[in-house]
């Protein structure tokens, strides 16, 4: 349910991530302060070839405060594979290249793996439907619609296979929860639909209302990133705030209370944020200068500050830190760090490490495979490698895994098949991945979860029907 390529890994046609420092003209430089350290953000970034992205630089000084005004150059050490200019930067093939920001001598990179185009751009599992989105902006679901969820009006009706979502908006990235979906249209506006019972669907309204449509979130604001869990969702504008809605008893919208919040609210008590995750009762995101802080329920441990305390305010995961990404189900959090090896903590098995105990800070994953996603849901953990070789690890009473068996494994397990995958995404005992020739699915398939026309469980990768 909670997927996040490393730092917002969604490779659409058109991903535009903005620049830190607002909208308004920049300071002049201070005299006599030198830039001692720059941040390029996002870390990772995964697009299709032919498709562009951009990235922020953020410069500091030995203090660490912000320096505005200070010109930062770029280049790529492969432009084969991608170009830059002025932090855009253009997929030209597939493949993996390193964009280098330089500053008064201050350096740091980004890793940009392109994919080949598929014309296919997100992937989402929620409780008991998947969703993924097309480079043109249309959404496809499949899988419980009882409220709605999967766009369709034949609500109460599972859609075996995939069909498209009512509406004209042009979707760009999808995060289906529990019985609701979200996603940012072209222009960063959240829509929703579904149940609605909880607030989830942020338009303000309350009670038991379910929409099959898309509906506007109440808010003015623009995101670059959202994610959805079983009662809440949550977004990221591109000044780097973070605001969440829907059920709260755990604090896990992050606005300090416990009501249910109707309309986006603003998290307090934040560093900038570049990526956030949303998991059951709980919330983390990566911030900009790469640490991970979570708040909400604790009972899995999945806040990783040591103990099974539950907060309504964010805090920090224990730690030293520098991760880029961060992957929350509410019941096991994971984070890849600069090199792209996994940490997680919470419940075992989950946590992967290889032991199948609980851990309540982040511990490496048992595997020295480099990832560039994560996605966590309930049940297991997988993760994505840059030629796009998935691995799955957690409980598999119904087959999540995708090697072939009903193993539980505590431990990165490769996904049967030859399908290379450009992103994931993993929902309760069930998985979905992007290929080049369509969208494979394997697990549970109560429902018509994994669209292929079948109620039959799946072991392995199977092709979903009906996205084109």
């Amino acid at each position: 349910m909670t997927s996040t390529a490393a730092r917002r890994l969604f490779p659409v046609a058109a991903l535009v991530l903005a620049a830190c420092g607002g909208s308004g003209p920049a300071s002049p430089p201070t005299p006599g302060v030198t830039v001692a350290a720059l941040i390029v953000s996002p870390a990772q970034l995964t697009i299709a070839a032919g498709a562009s992205g951009t990235l922020a630089a953020e410069t500091r000084s030995a203090s660490g405060n912000a320096l505005a005004g200070r010109a930062v150059s770029w280049r790529s050490s492969n432009a084969a594979v991608a170009t830059v200019s002025d932090g855009v930067v253009t997929a030209v093939a597939p493949g993996t290249a390193l964009i280098i920001g330089a500053s008064e001598g201050a350096t740091d990179t980004a890793e940009v793996t392109v994919t080949a185009a598929s014309g296919l751009a997100s992937v989402g599992v929620g409780d008991g439907h998947a969703c993924t989105t097309t480079s043109a902006g249309v959404a496809y679901c499949w899988g419980e619609n009882t409220n709605g969820e999967a766009g369709s009006e034949s609500a109460g009706n599972p859609l075996l296979t995939a069909r498209a979502v009512l509406g004209t908006e042009r979707l760009t990235q999808i995060a289906p929860g529990n019985a609701f979906s979200c996603a940012l249209a072209a222009d960063g506006r959240a829509f929703c639909w579904g149940s609605n019972g909880t607030g989830t669907l942020g338009d303000g309204s309350a009670g038991s209302l379910s929409r099959a449509t898309p509906q506007p979130v109440s808010s003015a604001l623009r995101f670059t990133q959202l994610s959805s869990s079983t009662a809440h969702a949550c977004a990221v504008t591109a000044a780097g705030t973070a605001h969440c809605w829907g059920f709260n008893i755990e604090g896990e919208v992050g606005n300090g209370g416990t009501a249910s919040a109707f309309t986006p609210q603003q998290v307090t008590g934040i560093p900038l944020v570049d990526q956030i995750s949303a998991g059951i009762r709980s919330t983390c995101i990566v911030t900009r200068t790469r640490e991970v802080w979570c708040w909400g329920s604790n009972v899995y441990g999945v806040l990783g500050d040591s103990t099974r305390t539950s907060r309504r305010t964010p805090a920090r995961v224990a730690g030293i830190q520098s991760f880029t990404t961060v992957a929350n189900s509410g019941t096991v959090a994971c984070a890849l760090d600069q090199d792209g090896l996994a940490w997680c903590w919470g419940s075992a098995p989950r946590v992967g490490d290889g032991a199948n105990v609980d851990r309540l800070i982040p511990t490496r994953v048992a595997s020295t495979e480099r990832f560039v996603q994560v996605t966590a849901s309930q049940s297991h953990v997988c993760a994505r490698t840059a030629d796009g070789r998935a691995f799955c690890w957690g409980s598999v009473a119904f087959a999540g895994i995708g090697d072939g068996t009903t193993s539980t494994r505590i431990a990165p397990t490769l996904v049967s098949g030859t399908q290379r995958f450009s992103t994931i995404g993993a929902g309760y005992n069930a998985t979905c991945g992007v290929a080049s020739d369509g969208v494979y699915c394997w697990g549970y398939n109560t429902r018509g979860l994994l669209g292929d026309g079948t109620a039959v469980n799946r072991l392995v990768p199977n092709k979903v029907v009906g996205v084109p």
